[in-house]
């Protein structure tokens, strides 16, 4: 070990200069890590809290829901309060969010922790990482730092997956929180030395435009999540919170939680144009950077990627899980090519990117992830196995790698340094939302057209007619048997069924299981192909200006 005159080891000195942008990169991993491994556990946690996987799903929507609506934020708390305090505090609320949803035992348990409390934890930590190395590298050096953190959310994208399912499968899913726990204790070792930076300006934060556009984005996308199990209309069954209906007349959930987030949404515009010529807070969302169009055409091309890619691996994994007969694990090998392949193309785009243009490696990304898909489409039918999954997984997670570090660049550029920070946080906002809308959209479709598929299938077979109302109670059962029974209870309830009725029911359900998830895929072809159409818009080159 070499050491200089004042006793410090070389060593020591490397790692006191790395510290800060190895916890950032952590930072991001973790997050990253932490959303997509649920993606594999989502079944298995249904499963052991005995409910609907409806019910689960709004943990995955909200907790990127509550990241992105106070992520535009996250730069402007760390000017007023210290971006060391900011992030610490974020670092300690998503630790504490794990422990809660470790040890919940009830559906509201687990999403307080695990998309409440964690979601507001990872606020500040996917916001500072991308802010403190826009203001800290220039040039080149900027646009390495930026390939290292769009590296660590895919390492996590990669590994999360793989290690929650091998743990579940190990030793059960409440395990999975435990890597977050480990990585958040060793974060905040690299942190806890680092002198803080404050920047107090006199004005304080918005708070209730915050709370007003969570709130009205929260139960949008709850209230498309829930449509599936309580009906778009006319309610199926009825939501119920203690012994109280909400709401209490001949209407179903959704449509009243979507008016109640329009109406929330309403009230924000309104509150932010009587706040917009006060100058005493930080506002949650200025319109600044809203007016530059190409700024504009790359959220939308984020966003469009975002909904079809994040609805793309989870039902992905539902399907792997349902209709393959895979554990939590085999499904996360089964769909590793992907990742991996991804992973290794984004390395590569740093050199790619001396030959080529950021905009003709977006386009040329989507176009292969486009490729891909259709490629998955038909390769999806009765028999398939996971091996022969093998090469649309590839060309897809190619696509995806050409592609996505290239557009947060592309798309950021535009920004002049003083809007650096916000623009980080508005991205990383439509990432998070993009990723909600797609499990909340898609997720419910591939589950909608499989019961109703099936049951319709199998009614057509055994010749048996039904009322509109029989028919809908049928469904409703059958979905819920499906989502939260295992194999072996799903076998022992057909066994109990007349033997033509059960073969009719199975075969039914498997047929129309493949046929619902080619339909999911054109579905995500078509959403990944608006994204093409809108990265037509986009500059050519990160040097062009509005």
């Amino acid at each position: 070990m070499t050491v200089k005159s004042n006793g410090t080891s070389v060593e020591w000195l490397r790692f006191q200069r790395w510290r800060v942008p190895l916890a950032l990169w952590l930072a991001l991993f973790m997050v990253s890590f932490n959303v997509y491994l649920m993606t594999v556990v989502i079944v298995p946690i249904a499963r052991d809290l005995n409910t609907a996987l409806a019910n689960v799903q709004p943990a995955l929507v909200l907790i990127a829901l509550v990241t992105a609506s106070f992520v535009p934020t996250g730069q402007n708390l760390g000017d007023i309060y210290g971006h060391k305090r900011v992030f610490m505090l974020g670092l300690a609320t998503f630790g504490l969010g794990m422990v809660v949803a470790a040890l919940s035992q009830r559906v509201a348990a687990l999403i307080l922790g695990y998309a409440i409390i964690a979601g507001l934890g990872a606020t500040p930590l996917v916001t500072l990482p991308w802010t403190l190395m826009n203001r800290s590298y220039e040039g080149r050096q900027r646009e390495y730092a930026l390939l290292t953190l769009s590296l660590a959310l895919a390492a996590g994208s990669v590994l999360g997956p793989f290690v929650g399912g091998l743990i579940a499968t190990a030793a059960g899913w409440r395990w999975v929180f435990a890597p977050q726990i480990v990585l958040g204790a060793i974060i905040w070792f690299l942190v806890q030395p680092v002198k803080e930076t404050i920047n107090r300006p006199a004005t304080s934060v918005d708070w209730p435009g915050g709370l007003l556009s969570f709130l009205g984005l929260a139960a949008i996308l709850i209230g498309l999540n829930l449509s599936n199990d309580y009906g778009w209309w006319t309610p199926r069954k009825l939501f119920r919170l203690g012994e109280c209906v909400i709401p209490p007349f001949a209407l179903s959930i959704a449509p009243t939680l979507i008016a109640a987030g329009l109406i929330f949404l309403g009230l924000f515009a309104v509150y932010r144009r009587r706040q917009r010529a006060a100058r005493e807070k930080v506002l949650m969302w200025r319109m600044g950077l809203f007016r530059r169009r190409r700024f504009v055409v790359g959220l939308v091309t984020c966003l469009f990627y975002a909904i079809g890619t994040a609805g793309l691996t989870y039902t992905l994994y539902l399907f792997l899980q349902m209709f393959l007969g895979l554990t939590s694990f085999d499904a996360a090998v089964a769909a590793l090519p992907y990742y991996v392949t991804m992973l290794l193309v984004l390395l590569a785009t740093f050199q790619l990117s001396q030959w080529f243009t950021p905009k003709f490696m977006i386009q040329a990304g989507l176009g292969v992830l486009a490729l891909g898909l259709w490629i998955l489409f038909n390769t999806l039918t009765p028999g398939v196995t996971p091996f022969q999954l093998l090469p649309p997984l590839v060309v897809m997670g190619a696509g995806a790698g050409l592609m996505v570090n290239q557009l947060a660049v592309l798309t950021l550029s535009v920004a002049d340094a003083q809007n650096q920070g916000e623009a980080n946080g508005i991205y990383s906002a439509l990432q998070d939302l993009g990723y909600a809308v797609g499990i909340s959209i898609f997720g419910v479709g591939l589950i909608h057209l499989i019961v109703v598929g099936a049951i319709s299938s199998a009614l057509a077979d055994l010749n048996l007619t039904v009322t509109k109302t029989e028919r809908q109670t049928i469904i409703i059962e059958v979905e819920e048997a499906m989502l939260t029974l295992s194999l072996e209870e799903l076998n022992a309830g057909l066994a109990q069924l007349p033997p033509e009725e059960a073969n009719a029911l199975t075969a039914a359900a498997y047929l129309e299981g493949f046929e619902a998830m080619r339909q999911t895929l054109l579905a995500i072809l078509i959403t990944v192909l608006c994204a093409l159409v809108a990265s037509l818009f986009l500059p050519r080159r990160v040097t062009d200006r509005p």
